[in-house]
């Protein structure tokens, strides 16, 4: 499985030229990219933390420039080459989707969300066997699906609306990773069925795990500023967009700038993040270390 730290692009490369559909080839980089973006930032994190040195940490975002290039490259030339191929599945997709060709489920709200419309198409029974021939076991006890599913599934609009509030830091894949065993059981229960497996020669991904990264309710803060200020054309200069903080807050939150301590034990210019109930900060942020994220969140691929 390719990632920063392991950087075994050579490999990675050599894989993606075995998936046989350019579709699925084209899913894949995007995928991989948004992963990518989010172990950088994650390292980004690590590296506020003190676990990277300077020299570690300069050589993830050098390896991470690279693979970004690469990629952004190749699927520019994919969109453009096999602009055919892309509208032909879009156009044999389920209803609002333009990847999928059935709705996927990850526990009994969706199912149930989905199931009706299943259903009246007179497609259910189809709809469950290719969901059960389409999982994979995952972590400890949970199932998830099968990587090319997860690299298609981040296209579908039609699940956002799921995302409840973890679409600023997360892929939306996250929803799918981990599927219960309870859930599985049910599916099975439904058509008295053994899960199938695909077994289709034709490579489709590359294996890799679902994104599990969760931010801090301040950093949500402030990309959720950053969000709204630029659909609504406004500037992302840093000191409009600190000022602008306390007007995106949630109930019982609370934003301070003021000094705060530093490493080095003097005190300079912060955030105070306070949560009601709370007499101290439940988080504080220099304002140095603020600059440094809102120049990463501006290049973050969900605001282009």
């Amino acid at each position: 499985m390719f990632s920063l730290k392991e950087w075994n692009f050579e490999e990675y490369k050599a894989a993606v030229k075995e998936i046989e559909d350019p579709v699925d080839r084209l899913d894949e980089l995007k995928a991989r990219l948004g992963n990518c973006w989010i172990e950088w930032l994650n390292y980004d994190a690590e590296f506020e933390d003190e676990v990277f040195s300077q020299g570690e940490y300069e050589n993830i975002c050098l390896r991470f420039e690279i693979f970004k290039t690469w990629t952004e490259k190749e699927i520019k030339i994919h969109s453009d080459k096999f602009y055919n191929e892309i509208a032909l599945r879009e156009n044999s997709s389920w209803f609002e989707h333009v990847r999928l060709p059935f709705p996927v489920v990850w526990n009994r709200r969706t199912y149930n969300d989905f199931e009706p419309e299943v259903r009246r198409n007179g497609k259910k029974k189809e709809w469950i066997d290719w969901l059960l021939g389409n999982l994979v076991e995952g972590k400890e006890e949970y199932w998830t699906y099968e990587p090319w599913i997860l690299n298609a599934f981040e296209n579908e609009e039609i699940y956002e609306v799921y995302m409840d509030g973890r679409a600023d830091f997360n892929m939306q894949s996250i929803l799918v990773g981990s599927l219960t065993n309870d859930f599985v059981v049910f599916l099975l229960n439904v058509k008295q069925v053994l899960a199938l497996k695909d077994a289709s020669p034709n490579k489709k991904a590359i294996t890799r795990e679902p994104i599990e990264i969760e931010r801090s309710e301040l950093d949500n803060v402030i990309l959720r500023t950053v969000k709204l200020r630029k659909s609504a054309g406004k500037s992302l200069h840093w000191n409009r967009v600190l000022r602008d903080l306390k007007n995106y807050i949630g109930e019982g939150q609370r934003i301070v700038l003021s000094d705060i301590p530093a490493r080095d034990g003097t005190m300079k210019e912060g955030i105070s993040f306070y949560v009601d109930g709370y007499e101290s900060p439940v988080q504080t942020l220099l304002q140095s270390t603020f600059k440094k994220k809102l120049t990463k969140f501006r290049k973050l691929p969900l605001l282009e």
